[in-house]
């Protein structure tokens, strides 16, 4: 798979590769905003905060072989996950 075969793929995220690890971030409160929206009673926002939350549960129930490997840094405009694993 080609760069931009990969990024098609990954859309609405973006992928961005550092000096020692690689992230895989979106742009909090654009993509499905329309569903934090309808439970904003509950306290959702769509911010990075929910996102992380949402990636953390989502990683114990369905993956929890990448927990500890996989970690999140979620900020209020923008979720990211990241690790320093290549394998």
């Amino acid at each position: 798979m080609n760069q931009s075969e990969f990024e098609a793929q990954i859309k609405p995220f973006f992928w961005m590769e550092h000096e020692s690890s690689v992230s895989l971030c979106l742009n909090a409160g654009e993509y499905r905003q329309a569903i934090f929206d309808a439970r904003k009673d509950e306290g959702f926002e769509g911010s990075g905060y929910d996102w992380g939350s949402l990636a953390a549960v989502f990683i114990a129930e369905q993956a929890p072989d990448l927990q500890g490997i996989v970690r999140f840094d979620p900020e209020a405009g923008m979720f990211t996950a990241y690790s320093k694993s290549t394998g």
